[in-house]
C-alpha cells in the first residue's frame, strides 16, 4: 500500500470515526453520508490537489474504488 492509499483509508477512518476500515468496505455501509463524501473529496482536493467529482465515485463508494481513482489521477497529473 503506498502513501497516497494509506492516506486516504487514514481519511475515511477519522470522518467515519472508526478504528480501521478494509479496502473492499462500502463507505454508507460503513455509515458515513453524502456531506462526510464531500467533506473526503474536499480533503483530498486540498492536501493533493486531486479534484474527483463526486459523480465518478458516488455509485460505488469503496475505498478501493476511490483510491483507483485518486492513484489515476495523481499519475495523469504527473504525466502533464
Amino acid at each position: 500500500m503506498n502513501k497516497l492509499s494509506k492516506d486516504i483509508q487514514q481519511l475515511w477512518c477519522d470522518v467515519l470515526k472508526i478504528e480501521e476500515c478494509n479496502p473492499q468496505d462500502n463507505f454508507f455501509d460503513l455509515g458515513g453520508n453524502s456531506l462526510q463524501v464531500i467533506k473526503i473529496l474536499n480533503a483530498l482536493d486540498k492536501k493533493f490537489g486531486l479534484e474527483i467529482e463526486i459523480e465518478s465515485i458516488y455509485d460505488e463508494l469503496s475505498l478501493a474504488s476511490l483510491t483507483n481513482v485518486a492513484l489515476n489521477l495523481q499519475k495523469n497529473s504527473t504525466l502533464v
